[in-house]
């Protein structure tokens, strides 16, 4: 340690003194050496930039923690402005803010949910696919997509067939119907039917038709037999062949086999007694046996091998016991059973295309997280279809276990009299569909629901008889006017407003002919019954119309009038060694209900109100 001197006194003081002990004058303090001042000089320095270091590092991470909380807030708006979007409907705009979501994160499930939504209300469905195809290739999560892809090619695969029934329709103009020489045939598009061959879930069509008309009763009048099967969504022809012969008939007929399938059966020899089935397996339709009988001398062949009677009896069992069904295109008999079978199967396809797109719409739904209410389920209530040929009622309610059941009673008419079928369905919400409550399921139901109108398609699984209907719910009375045409079996004149009534009256009041259907056909049945010999003179026998023969257009009525008799006569005629002719159509009648004119075919021209 050095002393300092006083510059006054000369007095040397501690060098930490600040005032001289000698004299008291102020002491210098001495100076530092450079390399002190450097050190202190840098250290100072250090200090100063690690601060301003650590300073930016501050400022950078805070501003960092604003950006991100800036686009996160911006990210979240974006997510609710494309889910506002989809709800106002405005699909483009949704779209477009669902793939402004995709850029920022290709994870995001519900974005790939909502572009299928918008693109599903924009009918850009064919786009779907590639979305979901995207979907999986970022995420893990892809429950749902399957489901709506089935549902998809599904509804797929009835718009082809609807398609194909109407592109061969302009192909095969129908020709409906004519009676020559009381003999019955179609020309044209004679028939169209679909029909499930393999049991594969998959319907195939069969096509049945002719290019000329029947011009005499000597004609040999023939049909070509189709069948078209859907193949990698198109539809492909996989057979042509003809039809099956009964004598001198021509018909379509089908074989309901035990084991689901369905075979359709042609005959190549004019007796009738060489029979083939042909089966539809594997994409190819093959003969399934062939069965040939001769009567001099008498043999059995079964695919071209000899055989006994009980070795027959062993091949043709299955065929024994199957239900068979038959269309007549030309002959006799049974005639009626064509003419409808193109429109119903239009129909059933319909309610198909209906039911199924209600199934797709709550799968793309569904995919999306959505909480929301079976399709399946059809409003509880009771609804009701009734004419004058057939009536439906349904009732919908809850049952057990909350289950949707559906009680549906129906009755048709026909050459026999009436039947009546009661049958029960629940809804099954694993397949999706209603499913009869019954031991042994015997019916398939399609049905579809728009606000109080439902339709309905019940089918036989054994027969493939289908029988369809537009229900309206009985308790709301103001939808009742869609069916005016049966108002009165609705609605009490004493529940009609004085208005109602009033209106009701006076159209009524306008009516030139005032003439039920039933009092119409009983008119003409007089008449003929008067005018016309009986085809068997004094053995009896009647003309008559059936309900399920009369057609209403759009000026009146189509009707056939035929020949029947009753079993005693019948079976009186067979034992004399003759063949009785019965259920026979005699011919097409029209009606004119504007003008009271009645024609049929070779006779005169007559009026309902002059008769």
């Amino acid at each position: 340690m050095k002393n300092m001197k006083c510059s006054k006194c000369g007095k040397e003081n501690k060098d930490t003194a600040k005032y001289c002990s000698g004299c008291g004058a102020p002491l210098e303090q001495p100076e530092h050496s450079g390399e002190e001042k450097k050190k202190t000089s840098g250290k100072n320095k250090w200090f100063t930039g690690a601060g301003i270091v650590i300073l930016i590092a501050v400022l950078i991470a805070v501003g960092m923690v604003l950006f991100q909380k800036k686009k996160e807030k911006e990210f979240q708006q974006l997510v609710v402005s494309a889910d506002r979007y989809l709800e106002e409907m405005d699909y483009q705009k949704a779209e477009d803010s669902y793939r402004e979501i995709l850029k920022v994160d290709p994870s995001r499930k519900s974005a790939y949910t909502g572009i299928i939504q918008a693109y599903y209300y924009q009918g850009k469905e064919e786009e779907i696919e590639e979305v979901i195809n995207d979907a999986e290739e970022h995420i893990s999560d892809t429950e749902g997509f399957d489901e709506i892809l089935y549902w998809q090619e599904v509804k797929r695969r009835i718009q082809t067939y609807l398609d194909f029934m109407a592109e061969t329709e302009e192909r095969i103009p129908r020709g409906g119907f004519q009676v020559k020489n009381r003999a019955l045939q179609t020309f044209g598009l004679s028939f169209l039917k679909n029909v499930d061959l393999d049991g594969d879930g998959i319907d195939e069509m069969l096509v049945a038709y002719t290019d000329k008309m029947l011009e005499d009763q000597e004609s040999q009048l023939e049909y070509t037999l189709e069948v078209w099967a859907y193949k990698e969504g198109k539809m492909e022809k996989v057979h042509t062949g003809e039809l099956c012969k009964m004598n001198s008939d021509r018909a379509v007929v089908l074989e309901y086999m035990e084991d689901g399938t369905v075979q359709f059966v042609s005959t190549k020899a004019p007796d009738g007694l060489s029979t083939t089935y042909y089966a539809y397996k594997d994409g190819k339709v093959v003969p399934d046996i062939a069965i040939e009988r001769k009567i001099q001398p008498s043999s059995v062949m079964v695919n071209g091998q000899g055989v006994t009677e009980e070795e027959l009896e062993n091949y043709t069992e299955k065929y024994k016991t199957a239900n068979s069904k038959e269309y007549i295109l030309h002959g006799h008999a049974a005639s009626g059973f064509y003419s409808h079978e193109f429109d119903k199967t239009n129909l059933e396809l319909e309610y198909q295309l209906r039911a199924v797109e209600g199934c797709y719409k709550c799968a793309i739904k569904k995919a999306n997280g959505e909480s929301i209410k079976e399709e399946g389920n059809i409003q509880n209530g009771n609804y009701m279809s009734v004419s004058d040929e057939s009536g439906m009622y349904l009732n919908a309610y809850t049952g057990e276990n909350q289950k949707k059941v559906l009680q549906i009673r129906y009755y048709y008419f026909n050459d026999i009299g009436m039947n009546f079928e009661t049958v029960e369905f629940e809804y099954d919400k694993e397949s999706g569909i209603y499913q009869e409550v019954a031991d042994e399921s015997s019916y398939i139901l399609s049905i579809a629901q728009e606000g109080d109108s439902v339709s309905v398609l019940i089918k036989s699984r054994d027969s493939g008889y289908g029988m369809d209907a537009q229900l309206l719910r009985e308790t709301q009375y103001d939808s009742v006017e869609a069916h005016k045409k049966y108002r009165k079996k609705f609605i009490a004149r004493t529940l009609l407003t004085e208005e109602e009534a009033t209106k009701e009256s006076e159209a009524e009041s306008h009516s030139k002919i005032e003439l039920s259907k039933d009092e119409v056909m009983q008119r003409v049945v007089d008449h003929y019954r008067a005018i016309l010999p009986l085809p068997t003179g004094d053995k009896g026998g009647i003309y008559t119309i059936y309900q399920y023969d009369v057609t209403e257009t759009e000026k009146g009525y189509e009707m056939a009038l035929r020949y029947d008799m009753g079993y005693e006569q019948m079976q009186e005629i067979t034992d004399n060694g003759e063949i009785p002719q019965t259920h026979t159509i005699v011919g097409m009648i029209s009606v004119n209900m504007e003008t009271g004119e009645v024609s049929m075919e070779n006779s005169d021209t007559w009026n309902l109100l002059e008769d």
